[in-house]
């Protein structure tokens, strides 16, 4: 090391902070497997609200799409219905009688309430008359319609037309029902055209009403014909537009752009019985907003859960490290020789089970330390005494401390002839409430503890080793050892 003297000396090593306490250590190697658990919630709350959001979105889409699909197709049925029924009625009307011609049109109550206008061609593609506007002359036709026209005065079947807002000098997109007008031989002697504009036609009502259903999601819905011309657009500004985005011929739904250059998401539905789709157009923007709206309440309450969760463990952890703390505080009083004070057990479990087993610990070496107290305290009074009496004493009263009713110490005379001479009686000394009550038994235990060191007997009831007088008072339990003179 270079310069060692500028670095220092060394000094002695310290416990890191993650080991002193049993918290710190959980928390440190838990924190990692939390966040990793939390970042892996977020990452599959976010996928999968995103998978519902873009679920939830192509199904509105889809929605809007079929609801137009099924419409448009009524709309086109009954605008042929309609016109066709219109023709008939001037089968035997004179062209020349142009108030009759009014009055026919006029006449079409259920044909006016779906068409905006009429024109009445002859057979020669000329304007006879127009309703409501009869002021309306050739220029107002727009040349698909004319072309229509021509068809028709050679006996073609109904066209259907689209015009803009520019080619009719109105104010949206119309469509024009061109029929032929046959005679009583059933040859073409004219033609009728009526027109009906999309954004006021009845019949389309439930197509404007889902389409504008789409406004919620910033959604449009598009009615084209097979050239790509916008026939009926949820945003009016937008009927004269051209599509004009990359559509794929297979895929219904497919990602492009917005006009104003947006990813977007666009369904597309083909209309049975004509050349027109329907396209419902939404930014892809809206699926990300849903998707957050949907995991932002997932995210909170896994938050509060995470929370919850670190505040119930943070808990236990502190009762158990504060039962573990207890301990060390018993035991380290234990040490310094403290055993007066038990120690309070408050659970069932480990710490609990642990705390027991310290009590236990407890109570033996309290009483160990007491049994050799008394054990000492005896030891000196004996040998602080020379009379047999006083020394006996000391011994009884350490006796009765185990808590029985009668301590006896018997000395039979030939044990030690030298202290009691010629006395046959055996010298007893006792203590306890009940000293004299046993005497009867004196002799037999004196008998049976010469030929044994000890006897215990939990209940004299059995084994029948001694007689007990029926008169005479019984004890529970008796406990005799013999005090054998060594030479």
């Amino acid at each position: 090391m270079a310069l060692p003297d500028e670095w220092g000396e060394r000094g002695p090593l310290q416990v890191s902070p993650i080991e002193r306490t049993i918290e710190a250590r959980l928390v440190y190697f838990l924190a990692p497997l939390v966040v990793v658990t939390i970042i892996a919630m977020v990452a599959g709350a976010w996928y999968f609200s995103g998978r519902s959001a873009r679920g939830m979105i192509e199904t509105s889409m889809r929605n809007s799409a079929q609801v137009a699909a099924k419409n448009v197709p009524s709309f086109l049925e009954i605008g042929q219905i309609l016109v066709t029924d219109m023709s008939a009625k001037f089968t035997k009307v004179d062209f020349s009688e142009i108030n009759k011609l009014n009055q026919t049109l006029a006449g079409g109550r259920s044909q006016e309430s779906f068409f905006d206008q009429f024109f009445i061609f002859n057979r020669y593609g000329e304007i006879i008359t127009a309703y409501p506007d009869q002021t309306l002359t050739q220029s107002g036709i727009t040349v698909n319609e004319n072309y229509a026209v021509e068809g028709a005065l050679r006996g073609y079947p109904i066209s259907i037309i689209p015009a803009t807002a520019e080619e009719t000098g109105g104010s949206g997109m119309t469509i024009s029902f061109v029929a032929p007008i046959f005679n009583e031989q059933q040859q073409a002697d004219g033609a009728i055209i009526g027109r009906t504009s999309l954004s006021s036609n009845q019949i389309l009502l439930p197509t404007q009403v889902s389409f504008a259903g789409l406004a919620d999601i910033e959604g449009l819905g598009y009615i084209t014909d097979s050239d790509g011309t916008i026939l009926l657009h949820s945003d009016p500004a937008g009927e004269q537009a051209v599509f004009v985005g990359q559509v794929p011929d297979e895929l219904e739904l497919f990602e492009n752009r917005t006009p104003d250059g947006r990813p977007a998401l666009i369904y597309k539905k083909p209309i049975e019985g004509s050349s027109w789709f329907v396209y419902v157009v939404v930014p892809e923007i809206q699926s990300k907003l849903l998707a957050v709206t949907i995991a932002i309440p997932i995210l909170a309450i896994t938050l509060v859960l995470t929370i919850l969760a670190y505040v119930l463990i943070r808990m236990g952890l502190t009762s158990v490290s504060g039962s573990l703390k207890r301990m060390a505080v018993e035991a380290e009083r234990m040490s310094l020789g403290d055993l007066n004070q038990p120690i309070p057990v408050t659970s069932e479990d480990e710490v609990g089970i642990l705390g027991q087993s310290f009590e236990k610990m407890r109570r033996s070496l309290k009483k160990r330390i007491d049994d050799m107290d008394r054990l000492f305290a005896v030891s000196q009074e004996i040998a602080s005494n020379l009379v047999i009496e006083e020394a006996i004493q000391p011994v009884l009263d350490a006796s009765m401390i185990a808590g029985v009713n009668s301590v006896r110490v018997v000395l039979p005379t030939d044990v030690i002839p030298e202290l009691f001479g010629d006395e046959l009686t055996p010298v007893v000394y006792s203590a306890g409430s009940s000293g004299h009550v046993y005497d009867y038994l004196d002799d037999q235990i004196l008998a049976y503890l010469r030929r044994h060191d000890r006897l215990i007997l939990p209940n004299l009831s059995r084994p029948r080793i001694f007689d007990l007088p029926a008169d005479e008072t019984h004890p529970d339990s008796l406990l005799a050892f013999s005090l054998r003179k060594e030479d």
